[in-house]
């Protein structure tokens, strides 16, 4: 039986063989050269468009690449995906690899604590973070502040009124389809350059010399920005969401926007304990996953089983709902894109943690493509659970309580105990996608004053040597 070093040897011997003897006699100028799905050995292709060679070398192309990705001996270093040759070359006369040879077998790339470090050292940074966590951990990062279901719980009042049920499905669905390319495209890049600064480090790369520093400068500006305004909305979520429960269960009480605000600051000191706690972080991230998908298996078997009144699959699958203003319903359901696109946000968090994982370039792709999956898959049952269980839509858009899902969950079980239940379920796993969140600002922030890209980047970018804590830029994130 032929092995698996035997197979990766041979396909890439024989492959090489065909593609050099393929007649290259008419060359494509360079510029018409582009990266195909199989990796860097396209973007070497010599030919433009002659069937008969371009099949010879396209045959001898796919079995290089097969015996490269897919006979290589499991010890080894492997991309989750093939980075883009092309990619790295944009902008550059030559093509500098950070990444650890694949099917190589030598026992330093086998250690993947001193080929991160190397790798690392080559991009012209040390390592101080302590590389504490694994792939659970990192997948747990990456859905606790994703968190597809979550999103689609406490965007439920945009959705029902730009939309209604069939924004809610088929939108949630497209934009799916969107984020499994925008996933892909991290994937690539994390695999190729692992870097907690993730996608201003890309760009400085990437872009043309003359224009390298300030494309990754206003890409981490944007990219820190949304951060912070992707925790404020999370924040605001729990806070309305607390005084939300507190109402539903005292008929005579009424909201003021000062409680939410209060709310809103007591919430966010209260992530700040956990953050400052850097141990506790990797045991709180897989904690938060755990907790998430059972919170999402409870809500979604518990509301359609309790509620009496079913929606007709018609009206969940078919039903448009347009309260936006627009008279176009086209244009409504692209408005209300926003509401499942806060569904599949912040993606980009694993690679931030680039320096906190052993083999980020190959643990990184692998957690943004399951965070992916996890949130189609939570987030589309969960929501038609939901859509088939309400019985009063303007009583969930126009609840006293603020908060559309609290109104929802009291609709289906009628009882306070089991709406508080439910909704409970819903605050734990907010809690764990705002911690996640801090996180996330933090090491963005953090590389990015690295850089030099914040006023004060040598006060924050300053690590604990004993706990390894980004201390000062939690603090300051706080602030912000």
């Amino acid at each position: 039986m032929l092995s698996s070093s035997m197979a990766c040897h041979w396909a890439q011997t024989y492959g090489a063989i065909c593609m050099s003897s393929a007649d290259s006699t008419v060359l494509a100028p360079s510029f018409l050269k582009v990266p195909g799905i199989f990796g860097y050995a396209y973007w070497n292709s010599p030919f433009w468009f002659d069937s008969a060679e371009y099949s010879k070398w396209l045959y001898g192309a796919v079995l290089h690449d097969i015996g490269r990705f897919v006979f290589c001996p499991s010890p080894t270093h492997r991309c989750f995906l093939p980075y883009t040759r092309g990619a790295l070359n944009m902008g550059k006369g030559e093509f500098v690899s950070d990444v650890v040879p694949i099917c190589d077998s030598s026992s330093e790339a086998r250690s993947s604590g001193s080929a991160d470090g190397e790798r690392l050292a080559r991009m012209g940074y040390k390592s101080e973070l302590k590389r504490n966590l694994g792939i659970g951990s990192l997948l747990g990062f990456g859905f606790s502040v994703t968190n597809s279901w979550w999103g689609a719980s406490a965007s439920l009042a945009a959705s029902i009124l730009s939309g209604g049920p069939v924004l809610m499905v088929y939108g949630l669905i497209f934009i799916a389809l969107l984020s499994v390319c925008i996933g892909a495209s991290l994937s690539e890049l994390a695999s190729a350059m692992p870097n907690s600064g993730g996608q201003y480090y890309w760009a400085g790369q990437i872009a043309p010399k003359r224009h390298a520093h300030l494309l990754a400068f206003l890409t981490g500006a944007l990219n820190w920005a949304g951060s912070i305004f992707a925790s404020s909305s999370v924040t605001l979520a729990l806070s309305s969401s607390l005084v939300g429960l507190y109402a539903l269960g005292h008929s005579e009480f009424v909201i003021s926007p000062w409680m939410v605000f209060v709310a809103y600051q007591l919430v966010n000191l209260f992530s700040l304990v956990f953050n400052c706690i850097h141990r506790l972080l990797p045991i709180l991230s897989t904690a938060s996953l755990y907790v998430s998908i059972i919170a999402w298996l409870v809500t979604t078997i518990v509301v359609p089983a309790m509620s009496d009144t079913k929606q007709s699959a018609r009206f969940v699958f078919a039903t448009f709902i347009n309260q936006t203003g627009w008279d176009n319903n086209v244009l409504a359901f692209i408005v209300g894109l926003v509401s499942p696109s806060w569904c599949f946000a912040a993606l980009d968090v694993v690679t931030h943690m680039a320096e906190e994982i052993h083999q980020p370039e190959r643990m990184i792709p692998r957690s943004i493509m399951a965070t992916i999956a996890i949130g189609l898959v939570s987030s589309l049952t969960y929501t038609i659970a939901m859509v088939f269980s309400i019985s009063d839509f303007e009583a969930v858009t126009g609840s006293a309580t603020g908060v559309p899902i609290l109104e929802l969950y009291y609709q289906a079980t009628r009882s306070l105990a089991g709406a508080v239940g439910l909704h409970v379920l819903f605050l734990l796993t907010g809690f764990g996608c705002l911690i996640g969140c801090h996180s996330w600002q933090a090491r963005l922030a953090w590389s990015f004053s690295r850089d030099h890209g914040l006023p004060g980047s040598k006060w924050w970018s300053v690590i604990n040597a004993t706990t390894g804590l980004l201390g000062r830029v939690i603090y300051y994130l706080e602030l912000t």
